[in-house]
């Protein structure tokens, strides 16, 4: 029973590293995104919400702030209220 027990919490932190690893990649690849093509704005609605996956808060708070500067000075007006309500709710 306890061989079983330590193969399925082997195969849980290796599950738990995997997700770690496609979060990261995730990451990288929308930072380089906002880096690219700043005003896309759905990109930073995308990585905040990583951020916040990543247990990254503050960065996911100025993501979704630099994208609702970006989604305003656009007159985005669907974006702007997309990002501005899931930043009030990742607020709350």
């Amino acid at each position: 029973m306890k061989k079983n027990r330590n193969f399925i919490l082997t195969q849980l932190d290796e599950e738990e590293n995997l997700f770690r690893k496609t979060l990261e990649r995730g990451i990288k690849q929308f930072e380089k995104l906002i880096k690219e093509h700043a005003e896309y704005i759905a990109t930073y609605y995308h990585l905040a919400h990583l951020y916040i996956d990543f247990g990254e808060d503050e960065l996911a708070k100025s993501t979704f702030e630099k994208g609702i500067e970006v989604a305003s000075k656009n007159n985005e007006s669907l974006a702007l209220r997309e990002l501005q309500s899931a930043y009030d709710e990742f607020m709350m």
